[in-house]
């Protein structure tokens, strides 16, 4: 079976290794996570950068939906800043993320994201959670974000002993939030590749 706009079948395999945690636990994690505001989404007394591609208004997933440009055009875009996202998160010496959503549903639509949702019903993941513990190298982190750029998904992804806090949002980019500065700039600056230099720019992310 093959999703709506080109996304991946419930066939897909994943390392089962991912598990949703309770209120109690994931009010710990967000407490370890202090620098951060959860309500606002900025940082308190930290960092905030964001990745985005350095053309304005560069095609959404929502251009496709409504037949402004092609799949192929978007799904192009796409496949840049995921490899970025994917890069940056493996490159943490942390093993353990931490998927939070900000939104009531971890899936809006569930036929735009079979995969994901398949996944997150055998594991019993309901709506009536908000955080999930996941291994780096799931498969899971990946289709949470491809979900996020595709307006679908609506989650944070938060690795408290590095401090870092990473955000994809459906305007193909990605928000990243730390208390260290510096230590934030060396990990965006070696995630980026020469030719994704030439398409992306790493900016302070503006506050609201």
């Amino acid at each position: 079976m093959v999703d709506r706009y080109g996304l991946m079948g419930p066939r897909i395999k994943t390392k089962d290794n991912f598990k949703p945690i309770e209120s109690c636990e994931l009010e710990k994690i967000r407490s370890m996570l202090c620098f951060y505001d959860f309500h606002t989404m900025n940082s308190i007394s930290g960092y905030d950068a964001v990745v985005r591609y350095k053309c304005p208004n560069p095609s959404r997933f929502g251009d496709v939906v409504i037949g402004n440009c092609s799949l192929e055009t978007y799904e192009k875009l796409e496949t840049v800043i995921m490899s970025f996202f994917i890069k940056g998160v493996q490159l943490l010496s942390e093993q353990i993320c931490y998927i939070i959503k900000y939104d009531k549903s971890w899936v809006v639509d569930k036929r735009l994201c079979v995969s994901l949702a398949t996944l997150l019903s055998n594991k019993q993941i309901t709506d009536a959670y908000s955080g999930i513990c996941v291994e780096k190298e799931s498969k899971v982190i990946e289709l949470f974000a491809k979900s996020c750029f595709r307006y679908n998904s609506f989650v944070q992804f938060a690795f408290p002993e590095t401090q870092l806090i990473i955000t994809p949002t459906d305007h193909l980019d990605i928000f990243f939030s730390s208390p260290a500065k510096q230590e934030l700039r060396e990990l965006l600056t070696k995630t980026i590749s020469s030719d994704e230099r030439k398409l992306l720019d790493i900016k302070t992310a503006p506050t609201y």
